[in-house]
């Protein structure tokens, strides 16, 4: 195995053993020490390959993101959309509140707030291609507000749902959907 693989073969390990571990015990009561022990490997392995905890869990949150993203690019209308994505926050309420929390943390903290800044740009990005895939007679600045207006739905669904399963259900997000997307009805 080259250097390269056993890199990638160890930051493969941290991140599944972070995601288990945020899962469990959310992003502040999960430690360094214990996620690199869960993979395996001692924290400095864990250092060396990201920035800290903190650097590990936007890790977790790219891969988390990327699969659910393959999910929901399948979905061709907003009740579809809106399926795909409460049968994912139903089947997984941790990773909503592990998500939310780290939210909040990086809120209040400056150099992190702007890299999750980012990344919340690269899915909102990536939120206007699947839409516009879908919906092509959405302009690129429809696309982009309806974007934004999903990611904010996003938050607040996820943590309804994980606080009460009936708190936000299929009727309430996807007529939202049909007006943010103009997606033509069916």
């Amino acid at each position: 195995m080259t250097r390269k693989e056993s890199q990638l073969r160890t930051r493969d390990a941290l991140v599944a053993a972070a995601a288990a571990a945020f899962r469990r015990h959310g992003y502040h009561q999960a430690s360094a020490e214990a996620i690199a022990a869960d993979a395996g490997f001692t924290r400095g392995a864990l250092y060396a390959n990201f920035a800290g905890k903190e650097g590990l869990f936007l890790a977790v949150m790219e891969r988390e993101f990327a699969a659910r993203f393959e999910t929901l690019s399948t979905a061709r209308n907003p009740d579809a959309f809106a399926r795909l994505y409460l049968k994912a926050v139903d089947e997984d309420p941790e990773w909503s509140l592990a998500l939310l929390e780290f939210t909040i943390h990086a809120a209040r903290t400056p150099g992190l707030r702007d890299q999750l800044i980012a990344s919340n740009k690269r899915l909102r990005a990536h939120t206007v291609d699947v839409l516009r895939a879908g919906n092509p007679h959405l302009t690129a600045a429809e696309a982009a507000s309806a974007a934004r207006f999903i990611s904010v739905i996003q938050s607040g669904a996820s943590l309804e749902r994980a606080l009460d399963r009936d708190g936000v259900a299929l009727r309430d997000i996807a007529p939202a959907l049909w007006l943010a997307t103009k997606w033509p009805a069916t």
